[in-house]
Parts: structure tokens; sequence; C-alpha cells
């Protein structure tokens, strides 16, 4: 949703990518040279975010089976265009990564560790 997503179009993300994790992990190899699974995960989170933003029909403009003649199939300049929101996604990502190993460290360690007793004077 950070990313500009509907609600509903959020939770589609996440189908999405869950499904497509569920297809890939098997030929995911844990590779420093080829890349951390987070980094994996963001390409692919990125790339059904992307996929449910090309869903939407472009505001003012003709729907894409509906081409004015003088359109060709080619993709526009706004298209090519990186964007901005892009490096945004990847600092939110590593901010909320970060924070989710905290957690989960913190839960771990809460697990094995008991809490001292303090005794009653």
């Amino acid at each position: 949703m950070q990313s500009g997503l509907s609600d509903t179009e959020a939770q589609e993300v996440v189908q999405e990518t869950v499904i497509t994790v569920a297809k890939k992990i098997s030929s995911f190899k844990a590779d420093p040279g080829a890349g951390s699974f987070k980094g994996w995960l963001l390409q692919l989170t990125k790339s059904r975010i992307i996929d449910q933003i090309r869903k939407r029909p472009p505001p003012g403009r003709f729907h894409q089976n509906h081409h004015r003649p003088d359109e060709t199939c080619r993709t526009s300049t706004m298209d090519r265009v990186p964007d901005p929101q892009s490096v945004e996604l990847d600092k939110r990502w590593n901010q909320e990564w970060q924070q989710n190993l905290v957690d989960a460290a913190i839960e771990h360690v809460k697990q094995k560790v008991s809490p001292p007793v303090v005794k009653q004077p």
C-alpha cells in the first residue's frame, strides 16, 4: 500500500508474491554472488507491484485493447522512465526487513532466557 496500491491491489500483490515464491523457491540458491533471499524476494514483490499498476487503465486514455489509429505498439516514454518511488520502496523494504529481524531476534531471546527472579526483602 505504501507503493500507492489500493488495499485490494496490495492483497493481490501479497497473494501473487506468495504463489511465485512457492513455485520458484526450489530454484533459489543461497549464493552471495547471485544475491540474497531478501533481494530475490524484493525483486519478486516489485514485479508484482508493477504488474498491479499496469493492470490499471490509464487515466483519460483509451483502454489497452482499443487503440487510436495513430497509436503504435511501442512502449510509451513514461513507461520507460524509472519510478522514483522505487528507490523509496527499497528504503522502506530494508527498514521493514531490519525491523522484522530485530523483532524475531528479540522473540527468540525471550524464549531462551527466563526473567530473573526478584526476591522480596
